[in-house]
């Protein structure tokens, strides 16, 4: 795998991880009562996860220009594991069973994708 090859793959997965932070400021927002639908929709931790995504986009472009597309759709997957880990790290969320063999289900395909 060249370098160039290897960054990209790189700057995908921390796009995942940015997109799959920006969960956090959307739920914590969503914790929240707010006066009015604009106050809901433009507050700062909502502005701050869209800016997340926004740099999530930037980030997959980027690396998309280098990451083949085959590639590309199998380590998208990733973000689903991600968003457990934060669910569990953040908010004490607990994986069910079937989650958890689902999770199980998409690493096992990624990995068996890169043999």
């Amino acid at each position: 795998m060249s370098e160039s090859m290897a960054l990209n793959i790189a700057l995908f997965i921390f796009g995942l991880l940015l997109s799959a932070f920006s969960h956090v400021p959307m739920k914590l927002s969503g914790r929240r009562q707010y006066k009015n639908k604009i106050a809901e929709y433009a507050n700062p931790l909502v502005i701050f996860a869209y800016f997340l995504c926004v740099m999530t986009t930037v980030c997959t472009v980027i690396a998309y220009r280098v990451v083949p597309l085959s590639l590309g759709g199998v380590l998208a997957t990733l973000e689903y594991i991600f968003v457990a880990l934060i669910g569990f790290l953040f908010f004490k969320e607990r994986a069910s069973r079937r989650k958890l063999l689902g999770l199980a289900v998409i690493v096992f395909g990624a990995v068996l994708y890169q043999l």
